[in-house]
């Protein structure tokens, strides 16, 4: 969110849960400060890590973390989940939400987001410039830490929330099928699995795609194998990318049919494109995929009642203003494609992820 002021960032939030019940997500406040970038957020607390708020720059001081991977390794083994605790100074939005009375979840799924440990591992680089995924002690010793960090992050909202779910975000997880990424798909899985073993919750991650993908490219993410993992939602950017849900279809009926659900990033979150678009225009991409998926095998009766509508991304390089517009738009779609498939209940909202009834 665009926010400096955290209590704003949730209302804002909050006063969307009425019409998008499934997911309510604690704001992270970039603009507010450099240690709320979502990279910064996520790799905070990871041994030698050095944050120049300055310069803007955050690396790993490798001799630094060398002496203090056995802390990081000793509290891994004996699960000790307070070495992957968040303070106000990284999370002003998470402490925020964590003071909302109980009876404002009831019913509410509340989503925590966390960088995933392979864009983690190509991002976060030591004082060479040298990115941690190629250093295979460091990069086991940062899927730990996400592991704990996950693991603390979804033991927050468990007296509050009904349900919640750790989201891990990989905007990167595309570039394992290059041959210059010392990673395969099965170590990658790995430890996506690792970061998931102590959730108590859902386990969801963020699928992102870089640039455009021609016809001819074979798809780049192997969703056999992503679905057979314990995820049980993704979110992906349908506005921009929509072959990637396409590429996806193979796989996706039996993804859903174990009441797995997907997130449509069907807003866009880049301030030209939330000019050109109203509510109707974007129902009428969302119908228009799903016919497209219907026509590849992927039934609409299965597909969406387990759907979600987001945003494409992030709104903090928005105006507040355009970050309201955009999640009213989620707000008005939600609405509008309830009426148009036939939702009801009491509360005139969609029912909870998973849900068939």
């Amino acid at each position: 969110m665009p926010h400096a002021n955290p209590s704003l960032a949730l209302g804002l939030v909050m006063a969307t849960v009425p019409a998008i019940p499934s997911f309510l997500t604690w704001p992270q406040l970039p603009r507010r400060s450099f240690r709320e970038q979502r990279f910064v957020q996520s790799a905070a607390g990871f041994p030698g890590l050095v944050i120049d708020s300055t310069s803007r720059r955050v690396y790993v001081d490798r001799a630094i973390a060398e002496r203090d991977l056995d802390r990081l390794s000793l509290a891994y083994l004996t699960h000790d989940i307070s070495a992957g605790a968040l303070t106000e100074e990284y999370a002003a939005g998470l402490k925020e939400a964590l003071q909302v009375p109980r009876s404002r979840f009831e019913g509410v799924v509340v989503r925590s987001m966390l960088v995933g440990p392979i864009s983690l591992g190509l991002k976060l680089a030591d004082e060479q410039e040298r990115p941690l995924v190629y250093d295979p002690m460091l990069l086991e010793a940062l899927t730990h830490h996400l592991s704990l960090r996950a693991s603390w992050l979804s033991a927050q909202f468990n007296d509050q929330a009904d349900t919640t779910i750790i989201c891990l975000d990989e905007p990167f997880l595309d570039a394992i099928h290059s041959p210059f990424l010392p990673l395969d798909w099965d170590r990658s899985i790995d430890m996506l699995e690792l970061v998931f073993a102590g959730v108590r919750g859902g386990r969801g991650l963020s699928v992102g795609a870089i640039g455009p993908r021609q016809k001819e490219q074979p798809p780049p993410i192997h969703w056999e194998q992503l679905m057979e993992t314990s995820m049980e939602c993704f979110a992906c950017d349908v506005y921009y990318r929509q072959d990637i849900l396409l590429d996806a279809a193979p796989v996706l009926p039996a993804f859903l049919n174990r009441r797995g659900f997907v997130i449509w990033g069907l807003i866009p979150a880049q301030e030209e494109a939330l000019a050109l678009e109203t509510a109707e225009t974007l129902v009428e991409r969302f119908q228009d995929l799903v016919h497209e998926l219907g026509a590849v095998g992927v039934p609409q009766d299965l597909l969406v009642p387990a759907s979600a509508i987001s945003t494409s991304g992030g709104l903090e390089h928005l105006s507040v203003a355009l970050a309201e517009r955009a999640m009213q738009l989620c707000v008005e779609v939600s609405r509008l494609l309830r009426l148009a498939y036939g939702f009801k209940d009491t509360e005139g909202r969609i029912r909870p992820p998973g849900s068939r009834e």
